[in-house]
């Protein structure tokens, strides 16, 4: 990372005043607190420490807050802050990955306290990145390498915590979702006895490019790093807050012992689910008809092009570069135009004259080419290709396709549901989707069942449950969690399948998506002779809604 960078390279997004009030009231607990903010940014959060050290006694609370940040002009921030010239030995300029502490600092802080930046592993400065994994490692914690830029923060911060010390932070929802979170969790539960994760609906930081659901994590009472503390049992407790005011009386009902109905971090769409409907879903889990998605199709991502500006075009711009379509293959670019629960020809003209990117750019030899195409390939410019690390792993930079044509699509992120929709039409795809290969001797009748189920209700909720929620209600799944979703496949007859699944497409097509898991809804527990299949169906149904609805505030 680079010093002076604009603030969202940085992966800075800036706390509101009242919301890191809240957390530094919590962890600042007594007038004499050291206070540690690993990445001050805007200084909200050493401003509300400042004032809660103030209401707490300290007449000098300046002098308790220590600090460091790789933006040179938060140190702007910083001296209108302290109303004062700002000590360069109590704060850092420089990366914390990196950071050795002056000599001067104290040994352990009572409270770190912050919200760290939010950048993607491919970002984070590997020199930083390693030198941060070893010291995590030498502390018992391997982090996964593809964790975002907030966990080694939060996971580096444990060593600045005095024993019975607090830490507080605002995190992205990722903290719950992410594969890398889990490890971190487990590893937090072994340096805090007590902490607890708040999940607010209200979004904080719109104005800044995000939508994501933001997450306060509280944990006090750090243990001596000598101990052989043992691994948690159980993952961290979480409580939904739809604003600050339900926060702040969640925040105190838990500092005095009371009792509330808490989720886990890891499972809290599942633990979300009402009693009936836990009971239900995991009765219908157990049946001889319930199998993984991932027994049926094997799932990996939709072609990578390094560029799908220049390889994937619209009917316009090849007309304009005078390509002829026969010496470009069809694509389906995105899922939207995927209508149905099957993808053919007409579908992919038909996305074409919506204005879509239905033509992919590919050919093994330039030298076969036509010569508009070999124009074309050379407008670009050989230090581009050689700084693409995507196309450095291709034997031919412009040969993309990989030729493994899928039999069924399936969404990478959606808005209503995750859907199998069969390849009729034999096109590849790019990796906005990801590909469904069925496994060997799959029969029509089969594959058209397994794309009916994942329709169901009890699917889409098995498909909320492993997927993961990201800004604006978005639910994404990686190919291993599309893998792991529930199906029901009892035994159907054959007519019966290709009529459902007739009139599901029909259905899907015309925008009646509720229609079509209702139509399967029947079909499926009809077949599986459930002696109450009209309440099951309104259990799962009233369930799914409600899952989808805390999924979009």
């Amino acid at each position: 990372m680079e010093l002076g960078c604009p603030k969202r390279s940085l992966g800075a997004f800036y706390t509101p005043e009242v919301l890191s009030d809240i957390l530094c009231q919590w962890a600042i607990t007594d007038a004499t607190n050291t206070v540690l903010e690993p990445s001050f940014g805007g200084c909200g959060f050493l401003q509300s420490a400042k004032s809660t050290l103030t209401r707490l006694g300290q007449p000098a609370p300046v002098k308790q807050l220590y600090g460091c940040d790789i933006d040179p002009r938060a140190f702007g921030h910083l001296q209108s802050i302290l109303s004062q010239p700002v000590d360069t030995e109590r704060f850092h300029l420089g990366d914390f990955l990196a950071f050795k502490p002056h000599e001067t600092w104290p040994a352990k802080f009572s409270a770190v306290v912050g919200n760290p930046p939010y950048l993607p592993y491919r970002k984070i400065d590997r020199a930083a990145r390693a030198r941060a994994r070893a010291i995590l490692s030498a502390a018992g914690f391997d982090i996964d390498l593809r964790a975002s830029l907030w966990a080694y923060f939060v996971a580096l911060s444990c060593q600045y915590v005095e024993t019975g010390g607090r830490t507080a932070w605002i995190l992205p929802s990722s903290f719950l979702h992410a594969n890398y979170a889990i490890d971190l969790r487990k590893f937090l539960a072994r340096q805090f006895p007590t902490m607890r994760a708040f999940e607010l609906e209200q979004r904080f930081f719109v104005a800044d490019g995000t939508e994501e659901k933001t997450i306060v994590l509280l944990a006090a009472n750090k243990v001596d790093q000598t101990l052989n503390v043992p691994n948690a049992s159980t993952d961290i407790d979480l409580v939904r807050c739809k604003g600050l005011e339900e926060l702040t009386e969640a925040i105190q009902n838990w500092d005095n012992g009371y009792s509330e109905r808490t989720l886990n971090c890891g499972t809290s769409v599942a633990d979300g689910l009402q009693t009936d409907a836990r009971a239900l879903m995991a009765d219908l889990a157990k049946s001889t008809s319930a199998t993984l998605l991932g027994d049926h199709v094997d799932i990996r991502i939709g072609l990578v092009t390094g560029n799908n500006k220049f390889f994937v075009l619209d009917e316009s711009t090849r007309r304009q570069s005078h390509l002829n379509s026969n010496e470009l293959l069809g694509i389906l670019s995105k899922f939207k135009y995927a209508r149905g629960l099957q993808f053919e020809e007409a579908d992919h003209a038909e996305s074409l004259r919506q204005g879509g990117r239905g033509y992919l750019v590919s050919c093994t030899t330039i030298e076969e080419a036509s010569e508009y195409l070999k124009e074309y390939l050379n407008s670009y410019s050989l230090e581009d290709r050689k700084q693409c690390a995507t196309f450095r792993k291709r034997s031919v930079w412009h040969h993309p396709d990989d030729g493994n044509v899928p039999d069924a699509f399936f969404p990478v992120m959606h808005h209503g549901g995750p859907r199998l929709v069969l390849n009729e039409g034999k096109y590849p795809c790019t990796n906005t989707i990801h590909r469904a290969f069925f496994k060997s001797d799959t029969g029509m009748l089969d594959r058209k069942l397994t794309s009916l189920t994942l329709l169901s209700s009890f699917s889409q909720i098995s498909s909320e449950i492993e997927g993961r929620s990201y800004g604006a209600g978005v639910l994404k799944h990686e190919p291993r969690e599309a893998e792991r979703i529930l199906i029901l496949k009892p035994k159907i007859h054959g007519n019966t399948i290709n009529s459902v699944y007739r009139q599901a497409d029909i259905l899907l097509r015309s925008g009646k998506v509720d229609g079509a898991r209702q139509l399967v809804d029947a079909s499926l527990f009809e077949a599986l002779g459930r002696t109450n299949a009209s309440r099951d169906i309104e259990i799962l149904d009233s369930a799914l809604r409600e899952i989808r609805s805390l999924r979009h505030r």
